[in-house]
């Protein structure tokens, strides 16, 4: 019964008990018949319609039932009838709750249980407060649940002995209720108490926290005591493991967080320690915890990991690395291995392990696979964030140390104009580079696809390639030829976004360089000249100061030897020629102060350009190398979108080459023949329907074969004795071990087969139900599947696959055996057989032989349907010759229109008989394409099969 919101006994019990009542008014009403009824009549009638749509299994039929018991309920209420009032109000409770409206349904009980109480009717009022306690149930009010069920205890005790079972299921009930409604407090609890560690997170203190210094500090104390000596303690109490092991997780990240502030601050040292043990014991206390519980619960490993991570900073923070790897080891067990997501970040782990330990032992690390941060510059992009977290911490490690940080103002200019010079060279290599390769792609791709247009091939002077195969050969090589087309197409888009996305920029790049350093060598050279033409002219004064001085000294001693009034004669020549000398030394000395200074400004400011032209360089190298990555990028991502592409196409071909089955090839080949033959007139001598046996003439020219006569009769009362047995008494006493033993020897034949299929499809005219034979028909079936498997009997398989989803048994709770009933279990009372035929249960053969090996054979089913579409043209042929339908105008379409309906039929019994969705589908697209049936009806195959999966 669908949308049901109580257990469906109470509510059978609740119909059978209304059932009762309706019979009992019924027959008051025949004894007084009158020409207008009354309300309570009215109200009575109204009620058993509504039981009657209550019980109908029609779409709407609670809302039918609703209506009518309200109807009744008006009708008894304005005629002050409260029995029946209170009979509506409990019924339409019922319909209600069926409806899903428990709340509305909830009010409906208490008014009618009100009644019935009051009108002294104990039993209907225990029936009703049943019905009304499992509402509350599903409403989850467990106090007024158990309230109902009490005061049912108590009406089963004033009815006495009668009630037993009724009191001890309202006891079990109470318990029941209880156990919940600890659960649900449970529940409730570990909620509340899971929210209140949120809020005193560090993630959640961080994002609501806008203050600064001791104000945030505070508010991390706070939420440290908030967890210790609430939350903890309300954990341990109560064992709530995981969530204890979230409070000691947290409060290991405030200690931290604590530690670090203090830290910043310079505060007291041994706080510091303190806070660092407390981090320590706490973090260890959830680690252990989650250890124990992360094997079967995912949020419990990913917990677990980070407080390993947060762990093993810690211990890389404080330079304590061999405590650190103990950590990391303990986290690279914590990995699933069979999950190729966690397969990367367990690499890292084991990569980040084998780096420290490296580098403990001062190892340098350079064996392949190794990440290291320091010397692989080829390292494994993007990290996780656990990496990202150990690498902080490094740093952090670090932060006292000096780093040298080398500039290109360190090294002589030179060397940094060799590197642009030789930068140039690079740039105008590369692009070049790159777009001959690309070239090649192009000029590749334009063969491929003039070879493709071309009539014939010149390599071989045959023919263009127009396969004339069929089956899945064709598909492969329609496949191979679109996959070539394919090709170029990809060829010509990967050279075209090559040469637009990386050899276009990396030239303009080229372009700049070369602009770039004419600039920079240009303005250096400059300021060179100035330099050097302040040094030469320092040079030509130098020289002259020096002649300058020779002359002087020449002079000075031609003066030494003059007299006194020589000396003191303003007209002497060499007098005069001397201090004519001095004024010229003097000017050059003032001279040479000049130049020496000119020669240090221009010097100074070489140095300036130096400096200058050595950070251009260096962002431009900086640029230039960003751009060059950025464009190797983008040619890698064109490659691996190419490649992807790529590997879609020859995923493709790969399936359709997959596809090729010679043996489905070979058996659509032989059954197009077969098809054109039978509608060539074949179909006169087709053989008829597997199920209509062994034909008369056989039968009659072997009438003197006793051993045929003996297998025959052997069959028939078999089939005889497994269908007319009433009892499984008279089964296993009938049919003996020997018996089936000899019918496993009679199946070999196929006549006997033949024979069993005709018998069986005689049977099913007269009686479906098998009743107790149920489980000798399976073995049968079974054993006749076997034979069929051995010989390759395709079509008895097929027959017995159609008789499995004809025969069935009754399977209930009263006759779980599958008995058939008796004449006198058939006129029981009407009340008890309708409830009876609801509870039954049609157990058809076709579920306890779905797992026969023969239903797994793809060949099975697809022999099977070639056979049936076989079997609809000769029926067609034979209605056309019969004149019964008119000849089709278009048999190709028809055609078509029988494999369709044929496909579809075979992919519903694949699935029935428990093959799974993909081979199913895939049986469908498979005989889509090999018979050229269309995208739109393939589509609707699929869907259907898949709709009936899901259902």
């Amino acid at each position: 019964m669908a949308s049901l919101s109580m257990p469906e006994t109470t509510t059978i019990n609740t119909k059978n008990n209304e059932e009762n009542n309706v019979d009992d008014n019924n027959n008051n009403n025949n004894e007084n018949t009158k020409e207008e009824l009354s309300s309570e009549e009215i109200a009575k009638q109204l009620i058993s319609e509504g039981i009657t749509h209550y019980r109908s299994d029609a779409e709407d039929s609670y809302e039918k039932a609703r209506l009518a018991f309200e109807s009744a309920r008006d009708v008894a209420k304005a005629g002050g009838c409260e029995l029946q009032e209170a009979r509506a109000l409990g019924n339409l409770a019922n319909a209600y709750s069926n409806l899903n409206e428990n709340i509305q349904a909830s009010d409906l009980y208490r008014l009618s249980i009100f009644l019935f109480k009051k009108l002294g009717e104990s039993k209907k009022e225990a029936i009703i407060l049943k019905n009304a306690a499992n509402v509350e149930k599903e409403l989850t009010n467990w106090d007024e649940a158990i309230r109902l069920h009490r005061r049912r205890i108590a009406i089963c005790e004033e009815l006495g002995s009668d009630s037993g079972t009724m009191r001890q299921e309202s006891i079990d009930f109470i318990k029941m209720c209880q156990i919940a409604y600890e659960n649900e407090k449970q529940k409730i609890e570990k909620t509340n108490l899971e929210i209140q560690i949120k809020k005193c997170s560090i993630e959640n203190l961080n994002i609501n926290n806008n203050n600064n210094g001791n104000n945030r500090l505070n508010q991390y104390q706070e939420a440290l005591k908030e967890l210790k000596n609430d939350v903890l303690k309300k954990c341990i109490s109560q064992k709530y493991q995981r969530l204890e092991a979230m409070t000691h997780f947290e409060m290991a990240k405030l200690y931290q967080m604590l530690y670090n502030n203090n830290n910043k601050n310079d505060n007291n040292n041994n706080n510091n320690t303190n806070e660092n043990s407390l981090f320590i014991k706490e973090i260890n206390l959830a680690i252990n915890i989650f250890e124990k519980n992360h094997k079967n619960n995912e949020d419990e490993r990913i917990r677990l990991k980070d407080a390993l991570d947060e762990l093993s900073a810690f211990y890389i923070i404080n330079e304590e690395n061999k405590k650190a790897i103990k950590v990391l080891e303990r986290k690279a067990r914590c990995f699933d291995v069979n999950n190729e997501a966690e397969l990367s970040e367990m690499e890292e782990v084991i990569n980040r392990i084998n780096k420290m330990r490296a580098d403990i032992h001062a190892v340098q690390l350079g064996a392949p696979g190794i990440i290291s941060t320091e010397l692989n510059p080829s390292e494994k992009l993007p990290i996780s964030v656990a990496e990202e977290r150990l690498r902080r911490a490094e740093l952090s490690a670090k932060r006292h140390r000096e780093m040298m940080q080398l500039t290109f103002k360190d090294i002589p200019i030179q060397q940094i104009e060799k590197r642009i010079v030789n930068a140039e060279t690079s740039m105008g290599q590369l692009s070049p580079f790159i777009k001959t390769t690309s070239q090649a792609e192009l000029t590749c791709s334009k063969h491929l696809k003039e070879s493709m247009g071309k009539s014939t091939f010149s390599w071989a002077g045959v023919e263009k390639a127009s396969f004339n195969e069929s089956g899945t050969l064709q598909v492969a090589l329609e496949s191979l030829k679109r996959h070539m087309t394919g090709t170029s197409n990809l060829k010509k888009r990967f050279a075209e976004e090559t040469i637009h996305h990386v050899v276009q920029p990396l030239e303009t790049s080229t372009k700049g360089v070369s602009s770039f350093l004419k600039s920079q060598l240009g303005h250096r050279k400059n300021q060179e000249q100035q330099v050097n033409l302040a040094v030469d002219r320092i040079a030509e004064i130098k020289n002259k100061v020096a002649i300058i001085e020779s002359s002087a000294n020449k002079l000075r001693k031609q003066v030494d030897n003059l007299s006194i009034a020589e000396r003191s004669s303003i007209t002497n020549p060499i007098v005069t020629r001397q201090r004519r000398k001095n004024q010229e030394l003097s000017e050059m000395g003032d001279l040479m102060q000049m130049t020496t200074m000119e020669f240090e400004r221009c010097k100074k400011r070489a140095m300036d350009v130096k400096e200058r032209l050595a950070d251009e360089y260096q962002r431009h190298e900086l640029r230039r190398v960003s751009t060059i990555r950025d464009r190797l990028l983008q040619l890698v991502e064109i490659e691996e979108e190419h490649l992807k592409d790529r590997a879609n196409i020859l995923k493709r071909l790969k399936n359709a080459v997959n596809a090729i089955d010679p043996t489905s090839d070979l058996r659509l080949f032989t059954h197009d023949q077969k098809v054109r033959a039978l509608c060539g007139g074949q179909w006169r001598s087709f053989n008829e329907d597997y199920g209509s046996g062994i034909d008369n003439k056989k039968d009659n020219n072997n009438k003197g074969n006793n051993k045929e006569d003996q297998d025959k009769n052997a069959l028939e009362n078999f089939i005889q004795q497994i269908f007319l047995a009433t009892s499984n008494d008279e089964v296993e006493q009938n049919i003996t071990k020997e018996l089936m033993d000899e019918i496993n020897i009679l199946l070999e034949k196929e006549r006997n087969r033949k024979l069993v299929i005709r018998l069986m499809n005689l049977q099913r005219s007269k009686r479906q139900d098998v009743g107790p034979g149920f489980s000798i028909v399976v073995d049968v079936m079974n054993i006749f599947l076997d034979k069929c498997v051995q010989q390759n009997d395709v079509k008895g398989g097929k027959m017995m696959m159609i008789m499995s989803e004809t025969f069935f048994r009754f399977k209930d709770n009263n006759n779980e055996n599958g008995a058939r009933s008796t004449d006198d279990q058939r006129n029981s009372s009407s009340s008890s057989s309708s409830s009876a035929t609801r509870e039954n249960r049609r157990e058809y053969l076709q579920e306890s032989i779905k797992n026969h090996r023969i239903w797994q054979n793809p060949h099975f089913w697809e022999e099977a349907f070639f056979l049936s579409v076989r079997e609809e043209v000769v029926k067609h042929l034979k209605q056309v010759h019969e004149g019964s339908v008119n000849k089709e105008s278009n048999f190709s379409e028809f055609y078509k229109n029988i494999l369709f309906g044929q496909l579809g039929s075979y992919a519903l019994n694949m699935l029935n008989f428990g093959v799974t969705l993909e081979v199913t589908l895939s049986f469908i697209h498979k005989l889509c394409i090999v018979n050229r049936i269309g995208e739109e009806k393939r589509m609707m195959l699929t869907e259907n099969a898949k709709m009936v999966h899901n259902k």
